[in-house]
């Protein structure tokens, strides 16, 4: 056996070894998500989080600062997508649309506390065809209706004018979106934007499009945060 396959066995051994650890600290995460969810607490702890990356930082080298910060902002984006385990998704039926408009109420309501672009007609004028057509997906743990999202295929205006990196490949569109105002920065948005890419996928779109308003800042960021790219086109 030469250095490199030494060397390379000892990595094996410490990846071994990564991996036991990480399992038993999902498995400690996992019960702590069940506990957040007894007693009603977000799945999001900032404060927390900071103090255990700030500790965690500290304890490393000043040439593995950097690394660790990265390691753990990973590790911390897992457990938490970790602790949503038991989130289901599922089309919307009919006989939920009172429901359901109810659910894009308090976002609604909870707008024009805070500012937003949503209002008394929009998202409201779609959501009955939207359920009716098979287009809107609900997010639901333990029963209760978390998030909600809508794949349409329906052209957009301004559609062509965007600059698509495509070309003309099948895409379906991803809109009103919408999270239980009380369960924001718990990644339901995330998880929601990953449901719709693999229901696009099950549906046969190779991609997934979206318009966003200037305004919705929220929305922006949330898709950002999940990879999408902003183009040139409509304003």
């Amino acid at each position: 056996m030469n250095e490199l396959d030494k060397l390379r066995e000892e990595i094996d051994r410490i990846d071994s070894e990564i991996v036991k650890l990480f399992s038993a600290r999902m498995d400690v995460s996992e019960k702590i998500g069940q506990y957040k969810r007894e007693n009603s607490l977000p799945v999001l702890d900032a404060s927390r989080e900071d103090k255990k990356l700030s500790s965690v930082v500290s304890s490393a080298s000043d040439n593995m600062k950097p690394y660790v910060m990265a390691l753990y902002g990973g590790i911390f984006t897992l457990s938490r997508k970790y602790q949503h385990i038991g989130v289901k998704c599922r089309k919307a039926e009919v006989s939920e649309t009172e429901e359901i408009r109810r659910f894009y109420r308090k976002t609604v309501d909870d707008m024009k506390i805070n500012g937003g672009p949503w209002d008394e007609i929009y998202p409201y004028m779609y959501l009955s065809d939207d359920i009716i057509d098979g287009r809107l997906w609900i997010l639901e743990r333990d029963g209760e209706t978390v998030a909600a999202f809508v794949l349409s295929t329906e052209k957009r205006d301004g559609e062509d004018s965007i600059k698509w990196p495509d070309g003309n490949a099948d895409g379906i569109f991803l809109c009103r979106i919408c999270v239980r105002p009380d369960l924001r920065r718990n990644g339901y948005g995330t998880i929601a934007t990953e449901y719709a890419e693999a229901m696009a996928k099950s549906l046969g779109y190779d991609f997934l499009r979206l318009y966003v308003l200037d305004n919705n800042y929220a929305a922006q960021g949330l898709y950002e945060k999940c990879g999408y790219i902003r183009l040139d086109g409509v304003r």
